[in-house]
């Protein structure tokens, strides 16, 4: 029987991310990784403001999965 926590991938063992777990978690990676695609396109037009915003949102969203501190 296999684990739970690893998925196997073309014969390659990867653990699970427990971010997915909820909806609720599910919805703040959603938000993160627009936020991620935000800061890519910021930087490209070198706005300055608005890279500052969306890596504040990144920051926010991984706060909140638990995977930094405040």
């Amino acid at each position: 029987m296999p684990s739970e926590k690893y998925i196997t991938v073309k014969g390659k063992k990867y653990k699970k991310s427990p971010l997915k777990d909820s909806e609720y978690n599910k919805g703040l990676v959603k938000k993160l990784m627009k936020a991620r695609r935000d800061v890519g396109i910021a930087i490209k037009e070198k706005n300055k403001t608005k890279e500052k915003e969306a890596r504040r949102r990144v920051h926010k969203f991984k706060v909140l999965l638990g995977e930094r501190k405040k």
